[in-house]
């Protein structure tokens, strides 16, 4: 069987319309349950244990940061003339790097959540749009 040219152009046209639609499909399934993701991140922030687990790690922080100021101090001293020392400063300073990021990101979590669901109703209502305007031309 041969086809010819503008056969072969409309099959080709209508595969890509196929994929188009199964792509935009799972997008805007996957912009729904993201979107959907606000209710629980504000649930957890109203929740008073909440509360208390974020002081936890705020005083957890606090503390973590304050030893790296101490540890910094030392390292930049005149009290640190090793390089054995040295070296044994900044493995511990590069800890405590490591420790502020993971809590400070374990705090702003359900606002992150929030941010990023709140931008993805915005997404998915604007394409929702797009797609009831190409609908509406279509018809």
């Amino acid at each position: 069987m041969t086809y010819e040219r503008r056969d072969f152009n409309a099959l080709r046209e209508a595969e890509r319309a196929s994929r188009y639609k199964e792509v935009e499909k799972h997008h805007l399934g996957a912009l729904d349950r993201l979107s959907q993701a606000a209710v629980p991140a504000a649930s957890l922030m109203a929740d008073p244990h909440w509360a208390l687990y974020q002081q936890m790690l705020q005083a957890s922080l606090e503390r973590v940061q304050a030893n790296r100021a101490r540890l910094v101090e030392t390292l930049t001293s005149a009290a640190c003339a090793s390089t054995e020392q040295m070296t044994r400063l900044k493995i511990l300073i590069a800890e405590a790097d490591g420790l502020i990021n993971a809590w400070q990101t374990a705090i702003d979590l359900p606002k992150q959540i929030q941010e990023s669901a709140q931008k993805a109703q915005e997404t998915l209502n604007a394409q929702l749009e797009r797609h009831a305007e190409a609908s509406r031309s279509a018809a």
